[in-house]
Order: structure tokens, then C-alpha cells, then sequence
């Protein structure tokens, strides 16, 4: 990911860190496993957001949290 895009991504996540727990606690381990698979295949954000019916910023909070652990 471009350096321009993480942090356009970070300055989004801070805005919307009032997230309550249950729309982040509510990913199982498969959806997990599912979002980074098709991460790695280059799918869209909007198409992610669209599969896993949630917005595009839980979306991109979820694959930066995947991928730093």
C-alpha cells in the first residue's frame, strides 16, 4: 500500500474511532480469513465493504489491524 494512501487511511480511522465494540466485536474468525484472502487478490474496497456488509472504514480498519498482527 502506498505510503499517501496509510496515511489517508490512519487520519480516516482516527476520525471514526467512536466505533462502538459491537460493530468491530461482531468479525468472526473466518470473515477474518476471508477479508484477507481476497485483500491479497486485489479485490476493491467497495466490493469488500459490499461482501462483508459493512462500511468501507470498518473495512480498512479491519485490514490494518490484520495485518499489523
Amino acid at each position: 500500500m502506498g505510503h499517501k494512501l496509510e496515511k489517508k487511511y490512519i487520519r480516516e480511522l482516527r476520525k471514526t474511532n467512536n466505533l462502538s465494540t459491537e460493530e468491530i466485536g461482531n468479525w468472526t474468525k473466518k470473515d477474518d480469513n476471508k477479508l484477507i484472502a481476497l485483500y491479497k487478490k486485489n479485490v476493491p474496497e467497495i466490493a469488500l465493504s459490499k461482501i462483508f456488509k459493512k462500511n468501507i472504514s470498518e473495512i480498512r480498519s479491519k485490514i490494518l489491524k490484520l495485518k499489523m498482527d
